[in-house]
């Protein structure tokens, strides 16, 4: 098989169960990204363990409570009816378990993976608008790994249970947890709904000149700089200084060709409007055709932005007709490869 097409398979059926096993809360099998089999003693089954400096999580507390990227008032409300409905949390260990992933179930009421906006945020440099806060993700009850581990340490510090990001992986980011008594640490992951023990001594891998990324434990400060606050300026650059989230979200759709949009914004509309007009929409995807829409995504992702000025029309418009015909000629290919895969992996 072509190696950029399996990619692509790839990252659409990444995507599909990422949200099926946050729907569901099901524990997932022992393989990383790849495909790759695991020991059950692995400490972290969702990707390849990376080594460096030998951390403590107390130098990863947030020093600032009101650090716009985790304020949240609704992460504290909801903390307080957690509270009351599961009481404090445990000294025991065992116990402790127990009472996070009961956090976890509580906390999936609340949001839901969004496919389609993870898709753009592959894809960031080209298609996405946003990337949401604690408090914003809470609000629209949905978002991608990185929005769901602010939201639920924004909750799990409300309670009073310490906890850091952790990027494991390039794609990936999830949250470690400390028992408050007992100082064990456990690796929780709001997207995969797992909760399991993470490693002692923690390790971090620094950025490189090749890399901005940090993995294993990350500042919010540092998550901030090389994530959050990158993408969101794509939003003020494309959208303007006082755009919303929802507004950003209707963009990612938009960008999709999707609809109706998610939240039918003025200017979410007039952008989807725009782009049927200049032919970047040639067709429209129903909101259940995700799969489509992010096969779509994938091809188009390689095309400049429609709204870069510094592009002549000429040749954005020129990659668009060329991105649709790709996309026509290999759906059926990809529709079925998907079918043949998801049947293989279960």
């Amino acid at each position: 098989m072509n190696e950029k097409r399996r990619e692509k398979i790839e990252s659409i059926l990444e995507l599909e169960e990422i949200a099926q096993r946050f729907r569901e809360h099901s524990i997932p099998p022992l393989s990383d990204y790849f495909g790759t089999e695991l020991k059950s003693s692995d400490p972290c089954p969702w990707c390849r363990h990376v080594r460096g400096e030998v951390i403590d999580i107390s130098e990863f507390e947030p020093q600032n409570t009101d650090d716009p990227a985790i304020n949240s008032e609704i992460a504290r409300s909801i903390a307080k009816k957690i509270i009351e409905e599961i009481g404090t949390p445990p000294q025991n260990d065992e116990e402790f378990v127990k009472y996070l992933r009961k956090v976890l179930d509580i906390f999936k009421t609340y949001v839901a993976y969004d496919e389609v906006h993870a898709n753009a945020s592959r894809h960031w440099r080209t298609m996405a608008y946003t990337y949401m806060t604690a408090d914003e993700a809470l609000r629209l009850g949905r978002g991608i790994c990185g929005e769901l581990s602010l939201a639920l340490m924004s909750i799990l510090r409300s309670i009073g249970i310490p906890t850091v990001l952790e990027r494991p992986a390039y794609s990936h980011i999830d949250l470690i947890v400390q028992n408050p008594t007992t100082g064990t640490k456990y690796r929780i992951d709001p997207t995969f709904g797992t909760v399991e023990k993470a490693p002692d001594i923690l390790t971090r891998k620094s950025a490189t000149e090749e890399s901005n990324y940090i993995y294993g434990p990350i500042r919010l400060e540092e998550f901030w700089k090389t994530t959050l606050r990158r993408r969101r300026r794509l939003g003020e650059k494309y959208i303007g200084e006082d755009y919303t989230p929802e507004e950003a979200l209707d963009y990612e759709y938009a960008r999709h060709c999707i609809y109706p949009l998610p939240y039918g914004t003025e200017k979410g509309r007039k952008y989807l409007e725009y782009l049927k007009e200049i032919g970047y929409c040639q067709e429209l995807f129903t909101p259940n055709e995700k799969t489509e829409a992010m096969i779509f995504g994938s091809e188009i992702a390689e095309c400049p932005r429609p709204e870069d000025p510094t592009v002549p029309e000429e040749e954005k418009l020129s990659c668009y007709r060329k991105a649709w015909e790709k996309f026509r000629r290999s759906l059926e290919y990809y529709r079925r490869e998907i079918a043949r895969l998801r049947l293989r992996r279960r």
